[in-house]
């Protein structure tokens, strides 16, 4: 096949994608999208970009587009920590397709509807894609660039003065916002390394998409997952062959608590028989489950969940994380899972 005309934007755009992949998910994801498109598939990362995709793309075989789509795909779900709201029906009832459009042109992102932009690291949060999905559901994605200073030790100069050494680490952030049809919304924020607290970053994503989706509107109405944490715990046995437990911790109404952890990351702690006996003698109508640590277990002659997947379900009380990087039919598995035990 005649290969066609490709800019050296359009080679640089295809170079920042994958860079960008590899930073957000395994070379996994690429490959099966290279075997998808009957194309050959096997290399680093660097061959993968020379000799297998921007090749293809000169070809006409890949457009920029479906690239856009993957990484998309890619660094949308997981390695995040997901905050649940309910939108009000009569507030859901204002926010039409049309009103959303007329907004998203008042606040100059309706290029961003059909374009979405590639950024790596900017130098203030930006809104890099709006997009209207199929399934009915609403979609704001903004990047940001995180700065957290790592100390590194003291230094005494030569004239007395103490020197304190920090690296600066910079990082990408990725916040989404997804109104579902149905006025459910996930904000899912990029994890940090140093801390567990996010508010503040849903703050402060909530406010750069205010004129869309009123912040108040958003916030006054988180979804509590307690009942979610509960049931995943008191049905630990019949769900234990599609969840294994890590640790939880158990409360009641007075305050009083117990913890169990296992000794690794690869252990189930119902398989130890005097912890789970342990957890089960602390019981009464007034004990719910605080914490839970658990793991979505891959199941046999089923693609998805496509491997373990982990799930923190902690912090806030709309609030759950999945710790590592995941394919987009993971996180819809995990993410339906928990909200069917929340309404059970």
């Amino acid at each position: 096949m005649a290969g066609i005309s490709v800019s050296s934007s359009v080679k640089d755009q295809v170079q920042s994608i994958l860079k960008l992949l590899e930073k957000t998910t395994s070379k996994d994801v690429v490959t099966e999208f290279l075997q998808s498109k009957k194309l050959h598939f096997s290399g680093t990362w660097v061959e993968l970009f020379e000799k297998r995709v921007y090749p293809a793309v000169e070809e006409g075989k890949i457009q920029v587009e479906e690239l856009i789509d993957l990484l998309s795909k890619a660094e949308e779900t997981g390695r995040q920590h997901i905050f649940l709201y309910q939108i009000p029906k009569d507030t859901l009832d204002t926010l039409t397709k049309e009103t959303l459009l007329k907004r998203i042109k008042t606040a100059k992102w309706d290029k961003l509807v059909d374009s979405p932009i590639i950024l790596n690291m900017p130098e203030k949060q930006t809104v890099t894609a709006v997009r209207f999905d199929t399934n009915g559901s609403f979609i704001i994605k903004a990047i940001s660039t995180r700065i957290r200073y790592e100390y590194k030790g003291d230094e005494v100069t030569q004239d007395g003065y103490l020197n304190k050494r920090y690296k600066i680490i910079k990082s990408r952030s990725i916040c989404l916002l997804k109104m579902h049809s149905s006025g459910l919304v996930e904000v899912r924020i990029s994890s940090k390394s140093h801390t567990t607290k996010y508010d503040e970053d849903v703050e402060e994503f909530l406010k750069l998409t205010d004129t869309i989706i009123p912040k108040s509107k958003i916030r006054s109405y988180a979804i509590n997952l307690s009942k979610s944490k509960t049931k995943i715990w008191d049905k630990r046995i019949e769900l234990s062959r599609v969840l294994r437990f890590s640790d939880a911790t158990l409360k009641n109404s007075v305050g009083n608590t117990i913890r169990a952890a296992t000794g690794d990351r690869d252990s189930d702690l119902l398989a130890d028989n005097s912890v789970a006996k342990s957890m089960e003698q602390f019981s009464g109508n007034d004990v719910y489950c605080e914490n839970n640590n658990i793991f979505f277990k891959t199941i046999e002659n089923e693609t998805v969940p496509s491997r373990e997947i982990h799930v923190l379900m902690s912090g806030e009380m709309n609030e759950f994380t999945i710790t590592a990087y995941c394919k987009d039919s993971d996180y819809e598995y995990v993410f339906k899972n928990i909200l069917a035990f929340n309404a059970e």
